[in-house]
Formats: C-alpha cells, sequence, structure tokens
C-alpha cells in the first residue's frame, strides 16, 4: 500500500480502538483531516474492512448501517494492524472542542529567512557562513554543515558540522542571528562523519527512589514503567543528553518524578 493510504488506513483504525466506532463524527474529522470527499471516505472505509480483517485473519470489523464497529473485540489484534497515528493527533482531530491541549512554555521560533536557508543547506548540501549566539562564549561567527534539523523538548536546533572547531555540534535555530551560503571553497561534511549521529545509547527512566504506595502505581502508569519502576528506550547519542533531567529544562512548577539517565554511553546498535 502507498504510505498515504496506509495512514488513512492507520487513521480509520485509531477511531475504533479509541472511540469503539467509526460513524458520522469520526467520518466527518477523517475527511476533512485528509481533504477527502465523501466518495473518496466510502472507498476507504470498504477497503481498510476487507484488508484489516484478511491482515487480522478473522472478522473483527463489521459494517453496520454505513457504520464500522468493532464486532468482536476479543479478536481485536493487541497491536495495531496498520500504522496508527500519535493520540493527540487523533484526538484533536476527532474531539475538536471536546479536547484541550494546554500548550507548554515554548522556545522562540527560528527567523523564518534563517530557517530557510537552514533547509535549503540540508537539502543541497552546502555549508554555511553564519552569526551564533552562544549561552557560554557569546556571539560568533562560524561556518557548518547541517545535515538535519531536530526537534527535540519543543526547541529546534541544527545538527551540524563547525568548521571553526572541527567538530560537530548542535546549533538552536532561534540563536542564528545572519545566515547565509559560505565560501565555494568550503566543502560540505556530510552526516556520515558524524559518529555520535550514528551511534545509539540506551536511555533508562526510573521512578524516584522516595516514591511508594498510590504515588508510585500512578507514574508506573503515567510513564509506562514495569512494577520494578523502570523503563529503557534508544535513542541516538547526539541527541540523547537532551532528554537527561537538566534542571535548567523542568517547567516551571513541576518537578519530574522520575529519573532519566543515560545507561551505555557507547552502546551501538
Amino acid at each position: 500500500m502507498h504510505r498515504r493510504v496506509l495512514q488513512r488506513m492507520g487513521w480509520i483504525e485509531a477511531s475504533l480502538r479509541i472511540a469503539g466506532r467509526f460513524e458520522s463524527g469520526e467520518k466527518a474529522a477523517y475527511m476533512d483531516h485528509f481533504g477527502l470527499s465523501p466518495a473518496q471516505a466510502s472507498q476507504d472505509q470498504k477497503a481498510f474492512v476487507q484488508e484489516f480483517n484478511r491482515l487480522a485473519g478473522a472478522s473483527v470489523i463489521d459494517v453496520t448501517k454505513r457504520k464500522l464497529v468493532v464486532a468482536r473485540i476479543s479478536l481485536l489484534p493487541p497491536d495495531p494492524v496498520f500504522p496508527i497515528p500519535n493520540v493527540v493527533e487523533w484526538l484533536s482531530a476527532a474531539l475538536s472542542s471536546s479536547f484541550y491541549r494546554v500548550q507548554p512554555v515554548q522556545r522562540a521560533d527560528p527567523d523564518l529567512m534563517i530557517l530557510r536557508s537552514v533547509v535549503e543547506a540540508v537539502r543541497e548540501k552546502f555549508p554555511l557562513d553564519i552569526v551564533y549566539r552562544s549561552r557560554s562564549s557569546g556571539r560568533s561567527r562560524k561556518v557548518v554543515s547541517p545535515h538535519v534539523i531536530v526537534d527535540v523538548v519543543d526547541r529546534l536546533h541544527a545538527r551540524a558540522y563547525d568548521h571553526t572547531r572541527n567538530e560537530f555540534s548542535d546549533f538552536v535555530l532561534s540563536r542564528i542571528e545572519d545566515s547565509r551560503p559560505a565560501n565555494p571553497d568550503v566543502s560540505f561534511v556530510h552526516a556520515d562523519k558524524d559518529e555520535a549521529w550514528r551511534r545509539h545509547v540506551t536511555i533508562d527512566v526510573r521512578a524516584k527512589p522516595d516514591l511508594d504506595g498510590e504515588r508510585l502505581q500512578a507514574v508506573l502508569k503515567d510513564f509506562g514503567l514495569d512494577q520494578q519502576g523502570s523503563r529503557s528506550l534508544k535513542q541516538r547519542a547526539a541527541v540523547a543528553y537532551y532528554l537527561v533531567n537538566d534542571p535548567d529544562e523542568i517547567a516551571l512548577g513541576f518537578g519530574s518524578p522520575v529519573v532519566i539517565s543515560i545507561h551505555n554511553k557507547k552502546a551501538n546498535t
């Protein structure tokens, strides 16, 4: 299946798993989200039932008066058959005003012309001459070769080779004050040279040791921890640092009930 079609199938499956149905309200949100006509939505609905039941190996989904319902919940596969959307994305579209998301205290967006220059450099693979303001060293001019834009903790930064320091580093996009193509004599340094970007490490998430009883059980549920109060995930070594607890990154008024640490800094995948 085409990627776009898989996304639409995943949206219908999410509706059935989250709302237990795919009726007029869910269908309207579906059409609006994907920009579909009623005829196309109906075709998708029929195709979904056939393909889902085939992949699940049983008649799990029924069509009742043009509505999709989970006919036999006990046969619903524990894992999604199609790639379902982010839960927040689905709730925002399907529930509309009945879903309210509290926005975090976000970082400033980068200047759009600066962002455009970085996007072009990433795509076309050419180095940039930038004016950058660092927390530690202040304002300086650098030549960088950006290979990816990263969104981490609601902050955009570019992972790039710093020709000035001869190493890969991160540059917060909102702190770039000027950006233009570098001297043509400067060669672009590609991502395959970024060892920390290619390497993965294990991130450990653990409940704080002072939690017990109902407080501990609530945190286990909230963060998806096991009964020992832990969970592990893999992440690129270049960005793992941003997930580790840092007092400067904790939102005002909220102290995290978990400790996040890098388990094996030299691990590879």
